[in-house]
């Protein structure tokens, strides 16, 4: 088990006493452990498939689990980087800079160090930006993006359980085709996995582009997901 790992599986369990005392959840803990490494030397391998598979696994589980905190965020990260990095691995560069912008967001300490040890796809990653466009040019008529579509986030298991409850407020970029990209969180939840399920509902938003002299361009969009406890 890797040492940090390790030492952030500790905190989780010691900041839930509820949950320590509960054998499956110490399973689940362990493997997570197990998971995470078998990701990371999947990456080294340059097995990047197999890595976006166990990735999108701990995931998954981690929504449904995770409530607020600063171990349950550097835990998600990890995965959170891991997924990214599987997806720059295998030359899907924009779903890569999705999930790396959307985890720099939420803990940019945790995605620089594990990208730092992927090789060409985490060294992609470091080096990214994001290139807000242009105003359009003087002169012409500018008409802003509007929402065409929206899907409904689910509410995780974890934050329920937590009453973890709030906007989250975000910024994306529009493109001419009408889909949300490169999203910087303005103001984030407590349980890093809200943001997350928030975030992956928007990018199924369809947008009506902006439009400058009747040309659809890029242009920076704000917009708020409620969530309210049950």
């Amino acid at each position: 088990m890797r040492p940090l790992i390790r030492c952030l599986l500790l905190c989780f369990v010691f900041a839930h006493a509820a949950f320590a005392a509960n054998s499956h959840t110490r399973d689940v803990l362990d493997s997570w452990s197990r998971r995470m490494s078998e990701t990371s030397a999947a990456l080294k391998a340059e097995e990047y498939q197999r890595a976006l598979k166990l990735a999108n696994r701990t995931i998954g589980e981690m929504v449904e689990m995770l409530g607020p905190g600063e171990a349950s965020a550097e835990l998600f990260g990890i995965a959170l980087t891991q997924k990214a990095v599987a997806h720059a691995g295998l030359g899907e560069t924009s779903e890569a800079l999705w999930y790396w912008q959307l985890v720099s967001n939420l803990h940019p300490t945790v995605a620089e160090r594990e990208a730092s040890s992927c090789g060409a796809p985490g060294e992609m990653l470091l080096a990214s930006s994001i290139e807000v466009p242009p105003m359009p040019g003087v002169g012409k008529t500018i008409t802003p993006p509007e929402v065409r579509k929206r899907v409904k986030p689910k509410f995780p298991h974890g934050a329920n359980y937590y009453r973890v409850a709030g906007d989250l407020e975000v910024e994306v970029i529009i493109t001419p085709d009408g889909k949300a990209c490169s999203p910087r969180i303005v103001k984030a939840l407590a349980a890093p996995t809200l943001s997350y399920v928030a975030l992956e509902a928007v990018k199924r938003w369809k947008f009506e582009p902006a439009r400058a002299g009747g040309s659809a361009v890029p242009m920076v969009f704000n917009l708020t997901v409620n969530y309210k406890g049950r």
